[in-house]
């Protein structure tokens, strides 16, 4: 099966509902390489798992607070599910996209990108850590709108793409209104 061809919406909704929450073999083979590397022992319940949908996908201001205060310095959400599907699929057949899952058709076990969204009003939001991590200070920026995407695609068992994470790397400011158009 090839890797680097187009999308559509409902085969990536399926691909990103069938991954959630689930870990993927390849992806743990790496994972434990890396561990053995270390001198530790992987246990599959540390495996790395799909998340697109709990962690990048209509988190609250909350939620994405206390992310970023034990974990990353920025975590960002898209509104919704639908918009997380939605950008996915354009990042996936974006020449980015391509690109990178040519890499999978080539043999590599993962490979990740980043993807312009073309304007289409990919809502999301933002909280970046200000303080030490644990320190509980951190700002939110609501309602920006997405104007890149990153993911992360893996191999999985026979021979099926598996999205482990897809979340806006680049959000911006919403325009202001045109006032004239109103008058």
């Amino acid at each position: 099966m090839a890797y680097a061809r187009q999308y559509d919406v409902g085969e990536v909704k399926g691909m990103l509902m069938i991954a959630e929450g689930s870990a993927n073999v390849t992806s743990f083979r790496v994972f434990s390489a890396r561990q053995a590397v270390r001198g530790k022992v992987a246990h599959i319940a540390n495996a790395p798992v799909a998340h697109s949908g709990s962690l990048h996908s209509g988190q609250t201001a909350n939620a994405l607070s206390t992310r970023v205060d034990t974990g990353p310095q920025t975590a960002s959400t898209f509104k919704d599910f639908d918009t997380l599907v939605l950008a996915t699929t354009e990042g996936l057949n974006h020449a980015n996209g391509q690109a990178a899952l040519a890499l999978l058709d080539g043999g590599a076990l993962d490979a990740t990108f980043r993807a312009p969204l073309a304007g289409n009003k990919y809502y999301g939001s933002r909280s970046s850590r200000v303080g030490k991590k644990g320190s509980g200070v951190s700002v939110n920026e609501p309602f920006l709108v997405a104007s890149e995407v990153f993911v992360k695609v893996v191999r999985f068992i026979a021979g099926r793409l598996w999205v482990q994470t897809s979340y806006p790397s680049q959000l911006n400011a919403r325009p202001a209104p045109d006032l004239q158009s109103l008058l």
